[in-house]
């Protein structure tokens, strides 16, 4: 069986965040144990509200970024344990490190990011705070930022065997997850989905025919139609012919309603009796 690889493009940005908040959650529940001798910027008097999920969620609705500038900060961070040993991760600034390093990974892995004034409101740091946050950030990494992609993808393993391995919670509804697989192994699970008719979800860069898709968009119109059916189906009632009978009661209401002599008539005369 063939070890899970995740993959970076399609992976649902959200369940990313919870799969990093849940390691950095472990990882400051072990730090935390351990005494703090040393003060940087970083560190805040107290311990924020917030939690590290949430924080980063907010970050991510205001200041979008993706998952390889997700992925660049557990680097930057392994790397800052290397060359400052002294620098512990803990509560105190975990906040402060993953506002600062979110700022200098989307700078570096994306060509569209927001100016330092958004982060810093999004973040709840002023300006000048924010700006000194991000120097100390890049000489702690040596400004050393690159990252190759295999590292990249490195790191995307074996943070989702973490996370499985810790039965982590993740809502995914894509298919975001793969197994490495041989090729013989792929060619027979082609081999079979095209026997059972079912769609392959093996990567092949193979483009569908036209039958296939004009197939495929019949099916999808048919069963629109059959839901919108199903829906406006109770919706309508089943008209039925009138009777001979109904026709002619109507037809005397009707000529009873337009002749008001008749109704004033009628009146009298039940009056009378």
């Amino acid at each position: 069986m063939g070890q899970h690889c995740l993959d970076i493009v399609d992976f649902p940005i959200s369940a990313l965040i919870k799969m990093v908040a849940s390691l950095l959650e472990s990882v400051i529940h072990t730090n935390d144990r351990i005494p703090c001798n040393s003060i940087t910027v970083f560190h805040s008097r107290a311990v924020p509200n917030i939690k590290i999920e949430a924080y980063l969620t907010r970050i991510q609705k205001f200041t979008p970024y993706n998952n390889d500038a997700l992925l660049c900060i557990l680097v930057y961070f392994d790397r800052i344990s290397k060359l400052q040993p002294k620098f512990v991760l803990n509560s105190l600034n975990i906040h402060r490190l993953l506002i600062a390093s979110i700022v200098v990974a989307s700078k570096f892995t994306s060509d569209v990011f927001y100016p330092n004034a958004r982060y810093a409101k999004v973040g709840g740091l002023p300006l000048v705070e924010l700006n000194k946050l991000e120097m100390e950030f890049l000489f702690m990494c040596d400004f050393d930022l690159h990252v190759r992609l295999e590292a990249i993808q490195e790191y995307g393993d074996q943070l989702l065997r973490h996370s499985i391995s810790n039965l982590v919670p993740l809502d995914i509804t894509t298919p975001s997850l793969r197994k490495r697989r041989s090729p013989s192994y792929q060619d027979d699970h082609q081999r079979t989905c095209r026997e059972k008719m079912t769609p392959c979800t093996a990567t092949t860069n193979a483009q569908p025919s036209s039958s296939t898709t004009s197939t495929t968009r019949y099916h999808r119109n048919n069963t629109q139609q059959q839901q919108q059916h199903h829906v406006l189906l109770p919706l309508t009632p089943p008209l039925h012919e009138e009777q001979p009978e109904a026709k002619r009661q109507r037809r005397q209401m009707r000529d009873h309603n337009n002749n008001p002599a008749a109704n004033i008539a009628s009146l009298v005369t039940e009056n009378r009796s």
